[in-house]
């Protein structure tokens, strides 16, 4: 009789790939982008409520968001029916925070028998540059099964530390812990402190997402195409993907004080007095006199934003002082 897996990964992708594959089992995809959005250091059914409300579009986006964390989590809490539990994930940080957070559940539950094992990536034969999992088909990811490595007390005690200084409500504790000998978990230093330079710049409020796509503003217009890759050769490891992009632009353009604007595209038709042109995946986007005076520093992104902003436990929105400086590992509250 064959061994009973579960498998944990990040994306819908790559949990049908390994739903596809030869190797067996149950798959669940975790698909919570954790570096945004409220993070709390609550039991996991709460946080998901909590996230579900945060991400989801209108009462049946949450509903529907809401059932799909709930059977995810039921099917982590059964994880004694299985032999053994595979826990595939890659070197950005949206894996790295998934990462955490099932380590930290599992270090958290009585003695078990279920073997745990985990495969943690970051380059894959072939790969000039290496994105992630959802690069790989089923092939390629049934060649590494057998590279899975069981999981360790010390890598479930960094997931911890790790997962306790991100839900953390002040974000006082980085610095601390990115002097800690993580090396247990290859990845997890850099994205910590891939995380840190998402906390605002103290000089006009931006994260460094937000500062890479401003400055290809600066002189020119953009077309959301080219700006996507601009960014990808920009990010060592993207954590971003498409769609996830797309919205964060759909927001400095629809902003009730835009830093970017939808440049009118040449059009057979008349438009209308007034009429905008619309956001679209294709559209071309320029830089607002708003978005000169946040780039400059004279205007302060973060006091003008109409949404509310979290990292980890931090709320960024409720508490503006907390800054981070350009050449600093560590987040500190300024005067602002």
């Amino acid at each position: 009789m064959g061994q009973h897996y579960l498998h944990i990964t990040n994306k819908p992708k790559t949990a049908q790939e390994l739903s596809d594959s030869i190797l067996g089992g149950d798959v669940i995809a975790w698909n919570d982008p954790l570096w945004q959005g409220p993070c709390l250091g609550i039991p996991l059914e709460e946080l998901s409520k909590t996230r579900a409300a945060h991400l989801a579009t209108g009462d049946k986006g949450k509903a529907a968001l809401n059932h799909q964390f709930a059977m995810r989590n039921k099917a982590l809490r059964d994880f004694r029916y299985y032999d053994e539990v595979i826990l595939w994930f890659d070197h950005d940080l949206e894996d790295q925070l998934q990462l955490i957070q099932i380590l930290n559940w599992f270090n958290q539950q009585d003695a078990f028998n279920t073997n745990l094992t985990m495969i943690n990536i970051g380059h894959f034969p072939g790969f000039f540059k290496f994105y992630g999992l959802e690069d790989l088909d089923r092939y390629q990811l049934e060649k590494i099964f057998p590279s899975r490595m069981d999981v360790s007390v010390n890598q479930l005690d960094i997931a911890s530390m790790a997962w306790a200084v991100f839900t953390n409500a002040e974000p006082t504790e980085y610095s601390h812990f990115l002097r800690l000998n993580s090396s247990c978990m290859p990845f997890l230093k850099d994205a910590m402190t891939r995380l840190l330079q998402e906390f605002p710049r103290r000089s006009n409020g931006l994260s460094l997402t937000e500062y890479y796509i401003l400055r290809e503003f600066t002189c020119v217009e953009r077309k959301i195409r080219s700006l996507w890759e601009t960014y990808l050769r920009r990010e060592s490891r993207p954590f971003l993907d498409f769609n996830g992009f797309v919205q964060l632009l759909r927001g400095l353009v629809e902003a009730p004080n835009p830093v970017l604007a939808v440049i009118r595209p040449p059009t057979k038709r008349k438009m209308l007095f007034n009429e905008k042109p619309q956001f679209s995946e294709d559209c071309k986007l320029g830089i607002t006199q708003t978005g000169l005076a946040v780039w400059s520093g004279r205007v302060d992104w973060l006091r003008i934003r109409p949404t509310t902003v979290w990292i980890g436990g931090v709320n960024i929105s409720a508490n503006p002082q907390w800054r981070k400086a350009d050449a600093e590992r560590r987040v500190h509250k300024v005067a602002i």
